[in-house]
């Protein structure tokens, strides 16, 4: 059996699995930062970068979460591990592979909202036979408009029989009520 953590920084992340080394572990953004122990598998970085007058941006912004553009791309590349950017990203990054992103939206559709989904497509797409959401909790004001879009690749996971781990805090797939049952 296969198993894949999904990591992000909501509160369910602190119920991976720690001490578990059946698991692979998918991060994103600067999440080494906040999870230094976890031995990263893979890594997303998608956004847009530019260079202007020798300086490298990020979605048009010098910085990132309190530090230079220069030192984010030096601390991806000292994870040791493949980072998945935009093709025409990679010459930022020896260890940078492309997004597979026409593989993905020609089996998928385009309808990927977050880095999250994209990730998730890839290891549906990767056969992952457990897909666990750690830390992945689309309710904070940047990513519950992207909720409905992560729950969906969520079913199409479930469709193909993917085990999916949802930690109880984690409020995804759940409802408050059974509509027309308990509401």
């Amino acid at each position: 059996m296969n198993k894949l953590a999904i990591m992000g920084l909501g509160k369910s992340r602190k119920e991976y699995p720690v001490n578990d080394s059946s698991w692979d572990f998918w991060g994103l953004n600067n999440l080494y930062k906040v999870m230094p122990s976890i031995r990263w598998d893979r890594y997303f970085e998608i956004h847009r970068f530019s260079l202007y007058n020798g300086k490298f941006f990020r979605k048009g912004k010098d910085e990132f979460r309190g530090m230079s553009i220069d030192s984010y791309l030096n601390d991806l590349y000292n994870l040791n591990t493949p980072v998945y950017m935009q093709e025409e990203y990679q010459v930022l990054l020896d260890n940078s592979m492309p997004l597979p992103k026409e593989k993905l939206i020609n089996e998928f559709g385009r309808y990927f909202t977050s880095t999250h989904s994209w990730m998730l497509a890839m290891a549906i797409k990767r056969g992952y036979s457990t897909i666990g959401m750690f830390g992945v909790d689309m309710d904070d004001p940047e990513h519950i408009d992207k909720r409905q879009c992560f729950e969906y690749f969520l079913g199409i996971a479930r469709g193909k029989g993917i085990e999916i781990i949802i930690p109880p805090s984690c409020p995804l797939l759940k409802s408050h009520t059974l509509y027309g049952i308990e509401s």
